[in-house]
């Protein structure tokens, strides 16, 4: 994803503000559409991606975490993950990507490396996602939780997380977030 592609997904994303704040405030929408593999996969990209656009550089962008995350276990618990095409299946697994459990990193570590074998076509494609899924869970075992989070979150960074935030020690596209 470009500059160019960030910009407009804001750009668009402030129209699907109230919605969002709907499904994460007072939970409407959720039963309705977590019945099928694309009314899921539309909360979860809601949830998990429109947040962070729409709420860039600001705690908020976090807000739908946890209910994306249960949406993604929910997907694979239903097995709605495998009634969708490969790239959308990428989407049910990002939210686990962004959690701060190890325990959902080790998940989506497998997630990816079995979207990545499914396609053997787009194996450079999807092996891409799966080497972002190692380097997350890497992050998430040294220190438990995004250190490029804690200053939005409200949260003191540790000496060690001050020491790799300062060699920067992030993911590029996170540094805004």
């Amino acid at each position: 994803m470009n500059g160019t592609d960030c910009v407009c997904i804001r750009n668009h994303s402030k129209h699907f503000k109230a919605d969002l704040d709907a499904v994460v405030e007072q939970n409407l929408y959720v039963d309705e559409l977590k019945q099928t593999p694309r009314g899921t996969l539309s909360l979860i990209v809601l949830l998990d991606q429109f947040s962070r656009h729409i709420y860039r550089k600001n705690g908020k962008a976090f807000s739908g975490d946890s209910k994306a995350q249960a949406l993604s276990q929910w997907s694979l618990e239903k097995k709605f993950d495998q009634e969708l095409e490969p790239l959308e299946r990428l989407f049910v697994y990002m939210p686990l990507v962004h959690s701060e459990s190890l325990e959902l990193h080790e998940l989506s570590v497998t997630k990816f490396q079995e979207l990545c074998d499914s396609c053997p076509k787009e194996r450079e494609t999807y092996g891409k996602g799966v080497e972002s899924a190692v380097d997350h869970r890497t992050v998430i075992s040294r220190f438990g939780r995004y250190p490029h989070r804690n200053a939005v979150l409200g949260r003191t960074n540790t000496a060690e997380e001050e020491k790799y935030l300062a060699e920067g020690g992030s993911f590029p596209w996170e540094q805004t977030a």
